[in-house]
């Protein structure tokens, strides 16, 4: 029987039902869908424009919300989450996609595709083929709920990080996952960098499918556990670097900022060096 890695014929048909759905609604729209919630895309741009432009150190590693094109305006620090959407959309840019447009449309052909395809085999491998293919159909006619966020840059992440974690907990049960605790480490790591609320849903959803297919308790102490330590690293990276940017404004010279923080234990002596006051 040939195996659900091959590309088969309900799959394409799938591919083939998106791009006419998605591929619809981005050219009556002018690539540009003016949906619900839609301008966190222009979030996700504006954040990879000024990582861009003006260096990554400058907002101390966050997301830097600031629209205007004046240097003074930098940074406005987006304190919500991570942002992570504005990481792949900074990847966007630097390869020179650099309108809200083609933004949204290469996100939409690539994330989006990747989250139905997470969808499909994660449904085709707990069911069959033909139950996949039904839900995945279902899911491009609910407008309402689904279709019009997976137009943006922002919320089409929150199909590929659900049936990813989905995907990821079955082949991790089914024992098909080479480094399985990594690959759970690593994909919570990510998580956890986009939005808080949505991110414990989704990790709450792993775990507890992980322990209905698996059954071993044992094991899927081991999975919570990666899970939280996964989740675990970009929230301390993001205290850091919240800390670091807050010292910067209320103590501007460099040495203040130093002081600082080898007072608090980020850094340490050696750090410090002979600097001057600036």
């Amino acid at each position: 029987m040939r195996k659900l890695t091959q590309l088969d014929a309900a799959w394409l048909g799938v591919l083939l039902c998106y791009c006419a759905v998605f591929g619809g609604i981005l050219l009556y729209s002018n690539f540009l869908p003016y949906t619900f919630d839609n301008n966190e895309s222009f979030s996700a741009f504006w954040h990879a424009r000024n990582m861009y432009e003006y260096g990554i150190a400058n907002s101390s590693g966050l997301a830097d919300e600031s629209f205007s094109y004046a240097a003074a305006a930098h940074p406005y620090v987006y304190t919500h989450a991570g942002a992570s959407p504005r990481l792949f959309a900074y990847l966007l840019y630097v390869l020179g996609i650099r309108t809200i447009e083609l933004q949204i449309a290469v996100t939409v052909f690539t994330v989006g595709v990747l989250a139905f395809w997470f969808a499909y085999r994660f449904l085709a491998e707990i069911s069959t083929r033909l139950y996949a293919t039904i839900a995945c159909l279902l899911l491009m006619t609910d407008y309402i709920m689904f279709t019009q966020w997976h137009v943006g840059a922002w919320h089409v992440w929150k199909m590929f990080l659900l049936f990813g974690g989905l995907y990821l907990a079955q082949r991790v049960a089914a024992r098909r996952q080479a480094y399985p605790l990594l690959i759970v480490y690593a994909f919570h790591a990510f998580l956890f960098y986009y939005e808080t609320i949505f991110n414990v849903y989704v990790a709450a959803a792993v775990f507890l499918y992980f322990v209905f297919a698996t059954r071993d308790y044992r094991f899927a102490f081991k999975f919570g556990l990666a899970q939280f330590a996964g989740a675990l690293e970009p929230l301390i990276q993001l205290l850091v670097a919240h800390m670091r940017w807050a010292i910067g404004r209320v103590f501007p010279s460099q040495r203040a900022r130093h002081l600082c923080l080898l007072d608090v234990g980020i850094i340490g002596n050696a750090d410090l060096g002979d600097g001057h006051t600036s």
